[in-house]
C-alpha cells in the first residue's frame, strides 16, 4: 500500500511539474525585449512617482546598480519552487555616475 502510495503522489508530482513548466514557456514566449524595457521603465516611474519615493530616490542615487523585474511568476509544489521573470539589470557608469 505505502508503495502504491509513493507512486500516485510521484505521478502527481511529476505532472505537476510539466504543467507548470509549460505555463513557464507560454509566459516566456510572450515577452518580447522591447514590451520587456517599456514595463521596466513603467515600472520605475510608478516607483518613482509615488508619494513615499523620497526614500527610493535617496537609495537609487547612492547605489551602484539596480535590478527590476516587473513581473515575477512564483511556483511552489509540496515544498519545491522557483520563480520566473522577465526585466532589466542596469549599473551605474563610474566615469560618469549615470
Amino acid at each position: 500500500m505505502i508503495i502504491l502510495r509513493n507512486k500516485s503522489l510521484f505521478l502527481i508530482f511529476v505532472l505537476s511539474l510539466l504543467i507548470f513548466s509549460q505555463e513557464f514557456i507560454i509566459c516566456a514566449a510572450r515577452a518580447t525585449p522591447s514590451e520587456i524595457i517599456n514595463e521596466t521603465i513603467k515600472a520605475l516611474e510608478e516607483m518613482s512617482s509615488s508619494p513615499d519615493s523620497g526614500i527610493f530616490k535617496g537609495l537609487l542615487k547612492r547605489a551602484e546598480g539596480i535590478a527590476i523585474f516587473p513581473s515575477i511568476t512564483e511556483v511552489a509544489i509540496f515544498g519545491i519552487g522557483g520563480q520566473k521573470g522577465d526585466g532589466l539589470v542596469l549599473r551605474k557608469d563610474t566615469k560618469t555616475g549615470r
